[in-house]
């Protein structure tokens, strides 16, 4: 066997076991299963938009990374919040066991009192922004993720119009979650709902809605199941809280009608 030969035959091996490890989903089997990444947002009056260009989205199946979406795709995260989502990525993958999700961020800016800033990306979302989710996708079925993109706390002023993005997001199954709903009598101008959990002097947002001011109606959406405290509040100081709020996969906790004091 020739010198060239064998270098050809290397590089052949070499380009096979690349293209083994970084597939596209439609390359698969299109009638194993099908998954569907969705973006959501929480809600913030601190900026005009929040644009971010997603480059890629990704899910691990040993050894393979399965890719969902290979274009870049320009998303202004103050469009898709209180419950409304975009289908980030989708596909055909093979049906087994997942282990992690992957969102690769291309650039982004914030539009912030009328005005462009660039919104710096940390390398870490650049190479990847990696969740560890474990889930298996049975053949035939289609599993769907949410990925909630809060803004609010993503978003950093580190200096004079200097913005840093420190990626806050969680990732749920959309069959595992539930939501909270409710309608406030008396909301005033940026009536925020929040759904906590953990201890008063340590809790955690897991979720944020607006409350509209026509109607004063709100909904914290995609919750996965357990017990939360709901908490309404005005600028003007008023609030309403209840403990305890049971969410259930699937389905919805409507808290009836609201009045802050």
């Amino acid at each position: 066997m020739s010198k060239k030969f064998n270098i050809s035959f290397i590089v052949m091996i070499a380009l096979a076991l690349l293209y083994a490890c970084e597939r596209n989903a439609t390359d698969v089997n299109k009638d194993n299963a099908r998954l569907i990444v969705y973006l959501t947002d929480a809600p913030t009056t601190a900026y005009d938009s929040v644009v971010i260009y997603f480059h890629q989205v990704s899910a691990h199946i040993e050894p393979d990374w399965v890719h969902l979406n290979l274009e870049a795709q320009r998303v202004d995260l103050l469009e898709w919040s209180d419950g409304r989502t975009l289908v980030l990525g989708s596909g055909d993958v093979p049906a087994g066991e997942y282990s992690q999700v992957r969102l690769i961020i291309d650039s982004a800016k914030v539009v912030w009192n009328g005005v462009d800033h660039k919104l710096m990306v940390p390398s870490g979302a650049q190479t990847g922004l990696k969740f560890n989710l474990h889930f298996a996708i049975a053949e035939g079925a289609t599993y769907e993720l949410v990925a909630d993109f809060d803004a609010s706390r993503s978003v950093v002023k580190t200096g004079a119009n200097l913005f840093l993005l420190k990626p806050v997001i969680r990732v749920a199954s959309k069959a595992l979650t539930g939501s909270i709903s409710g309608t406030v009598t008396n909301p005033g101008e940026e009536t925020y709902a929040y759904a906590l959990q953990g201890t008063v002097q340590d809790a955690d947002t897991v979720s944020k809605a607006l409350v509209r001011q026509t109607d004063g109606y709100f909904i914290l959406s995609f919750l996965p199941e357990g017990g939360y405290r709901v908490h309404v509040s005005s600028p003007g100081g008023l609030a309403y809280e209840q403990e305890n709020v049971s969410v259930t996969a699937g389905s919805n906790t409507d808290l009836g009608s609201i009045t802050l004091q």
